[in-house]
């Protein structure tokens, strides 16, 4: 007892300071919100942009086509027209801006990853997807290296379950899961792009991205094509250990992507084809001296569907799947250095859709899998060898899931749970939703599980004589509130509660600085998340606010000693904003603003005192502007002018944990020039 109120105390002392500090924002956010509807009127929308905000229909939470409001878990939408208006140039900055709880941190060899609710996602837990397919590399977990990476131009929407996904999509969607949604030209239209973002010494993004579709009668092909160059940063780097060098010139960020998709009939083939070539300094702590290192983050997946309707309310989908993904390919001219291993899995599936009734539905299915990690055929002389005695790695799962939704009276509720089993352990998560939808209110409250299996190269990192690890177990309590206040305005707020039992951590040997892996305790945090949208015949703004307080952290490497409520890398409230001013419907002018809390981390060591020392990063918010204008050379051309970070604020990345490295210098103020064509 004397414990919780000690934390209820420090809660408040926490919001009370935050308040104090930021309450000319604050007020200023209550005007905007309570007067917006009196200046503008009682909008008169269009179905498609009510829809867009209140009912748009989402599959990513259920697999089942659910509205919004109604959908068993907390999901933000992101559509290609909002990722054109904020002018965002990379999945990074649209994740940033518009999903409330993600933030980004660095980790070794300059790699970009994200963090979700104040937990650092160094390895498997938030699932990345495109069109479906797990794109999270197979040898460590990572959602692959998001900085610079994903052109977004050939996004057409983004769904994202902001909390656990394993039963429906298992080990990897511990926390959160992202599904990027690409264009299909047949029925979205052919489209061309070009861009360039120009920072004062070198440019940030170039890219050309472009998609073709064809329908020959029951044959459909559409096809994604980009090409982008990308520079982390034109500033300099300090290492740890106080050593500067420049990152212009040697830090660039260069992907192919092609996704091409055939259909005939109730078949379909899927071929994604992602190459990214990157060159950094940035390494284990120090900065490399022998010339910019080379690494590749390669991924090919080849996927086979069926969807088989046996009757008007039953479809069974058998699938198949192959990928094989070379993340981390690291090239240096000292081969100490020298990383080759790749990953594979290949995937069996068969999902079972039955609409029993108007107001019941089930959905279930079965899943083998083999999953590996493989040496190359003449290993270098400082390759990490197996300790089978082999030069692969491999694991066979089965998993099985099933779910059932049904509609009473009052409410809808939604049952599900994953059985996934191999020889990296055996986890069972259970989940149950409560969601309804009424005039003007909705609400959703859910408890459920979620887990992170050992993955890849961790069994092998295990120390000798230490215990084998298992997967670790996340139990998440949401609950979710929305209101719709007028016709034109929309605002939600949910909170959440994470506690994740016997994580597996990442620790390195302090003699031969090899990683391994542990379970080790719990992390437990909790918060809350809250979104407001405002759609006029002039004016827009959405606006979300998200914070998180750690309630107990057993990981060290994680933890910061003078603040127990928050971990390293990680700040605790952020707040986001972006406007629309439409001068006439081709014409509109998008603000928008992003503030990041003060955050700590470990960015130095001091010979003196011979120990790390954490330092506090002071608060910032970054100002971007993006002016669209549209039909402007003919119909279906369009200009994008903005200019991002305009205070060139400047932002480091910091490290998710204890890395024994310093902060990724992030970009400076870049004015951004896109042009777009569709026909």
């Amino acid at each position: 007892m004397e414990k919780e109120n000690r934390l209820a105390n420090d809660r408040y002392k926490i919001i009370s300071k935050f308040i104090e500090k930021n309450r000319l924002f604050i007020f200023t956010v209550g005007i905007l919100v309570n007067i917006s509807p009196l200046i503008m009127g009682e909008q008169n929308l269009d179905k498609s942009e009510e829809l867009m905000f209140m009912d748009i229909p989402v599959v990513i939470a259920s697999k089942v086509e659910t509205p919004l409001r109604e959908t068993p878990g907390v999901v933000t939408v992101v559509t290609n027209d909002e990722i054109i208006n904020s002018g965002a140039r990379d999945l990074q900055e649209v994740l940033t801006l518009y999903v409330p709880g993600y933030s980004f941190v660095s980790e070794a060899e300059g790699v970009i990853l994200p963090s979700f609710r104040g937990i650092s996602i160094l390895e498997a837990k938030v699932l990345f997807l495109v069109d479906g397919l797990q794109i999270n590399e197979r040898i460590w977990g990572a959602p692959e290296q998001v900085g610079g990476h994903y052109p977004i131009d050939s996004i057409e929407k983004i769904e994202i379950i902001r909390g656990p996904g394993s039963v429906i999509y298992g080990d990897a969607a511990e926390l959160s899961v992202v599904n990027i949604i690409t264009k299909k030209p047949t029925t979205s239209g052919n489209y061309l792009s070009i861009n360039n973002s120009q920072m004062s010494k070198t440019f940030s993004h170039r890219g050309l991205s472009s998609g073709f579709g064809k329908k020959l009668g029951d044959l459909t092909f559409n096809s994604n094509i980009e090409l982008s160059f990308g520079n982390r940063s034109e500033r300099n780097i300090t290492d740890y250990y106080g050593d500067k060098a420049s990152m212009l010139g040697n830090s660039k960020v260069n992907t192919a992507n092609f996704n091409g998709l055939v259909e005939y009939k109730d078949y379909s083939m899927r071929v994604y084809i992602n190459q990214n070539r990157i060159t950094q300094i940035d390494m284990w702590g120090f900065n490399y001296k022998n010339g910019p290192a080379k690494e590749n983050w390669d991924t090919y997946i080849a996927e086979l569907k069926y969807n088989y309707k046996i009757s008007n309310n039953f479809t069974l989908t058998p699938r198949i799947e192959y990928k094989v993904d070379y993340p981390w390919i690291l090239n240096v001219v000292d081969e100490e250095y020298t990383n080759h291993k790749r990953g594979e899995r290949k995937l069996a599936n068969v999902t079972g859709t039955w609409k029993i009734s108007e107001k019941n539905n089930l959905l279930g299915g079965v899943e083998v899998s083999r999953s590996g990690v493989y040496l190359p055929d003449n290993p270098g002389p400082f390759e990490e060898m197996f300790k089978n005695g082999t030069n692969k790695i491999e694991n066979d799962n089965f998993a099985g899931f099933a779910q059932y939704i049904t509609k009473i009276d009052l409410v809808n509720i939604t049952l599900g749970s994953r059985y996934e089993t191999g020889k990296l352990g055996t986890a069972f998560v259970p989940r149950v939703t409560i969601t309804e939808a009424m005039d003007k209110f909705h609400y959703k409250l859910k408890v459920g599980q979620s887990f992170r299996s050992p993955m890849g190269i961790q069994p092998n990192r295990v120390l000798p004589g230490a215990p084998k690890i298992v997967p670790e177990i996340a139990t998440t309590y949401e609950a979710e509130m929305g209101y719709k206040i007028t016709h034109s305005m929309w605002f939600v707020v949910n909170g959440f509660d994470i506690t994740i039992n016997n994580p597996i951590i990442y620790g390195a040997d302090p003699v031969t600085g090899v990683g391994n892996y542990r379970n080790y305790g719990e992390l437990w945090t909790r918060g809350l998340e809250s979104e407001y949208r405002f759609y006029g015949n002039m004016i827009d703004l959405t606006m979300n606010y998200a914070y998180y307080f750690v309630m107990d952290n057993d990981v060290l490497t994680s933890e910061v000693p003078n603040n127990p409520r928050l971990t390293i890398g990680n700040p605790a409230h952020r707040i986001n904003a972006i406007a629309g001013i439409k001068f006439n419907p081709n014409v509109s002018l998008h603000p928008s603003a992003s503030y990041f809390s003060k955050k700590y981390a470990y960015l130095r060591w001091d010979d003196t005192l011979q120990e790390d020392i954490l330092s506090k990063i002071d608060p910032a918010t970054e100002v971007n502007i993006n002016l669209r204008i549209r039909e402007v050379f003919c119909k279906g051309t369009e200009v994008n002018l903005g200019v991002r970070d305009l205070f060139n604020q400047r932002m480091d990345i910091a490290p998710g944990y204890k890395s024994y490295k310093n902060s990724t210098p992030g970009l400076s103020r870049a004015f951004v020039l896109k042009l777009m064509y569709n026909f």
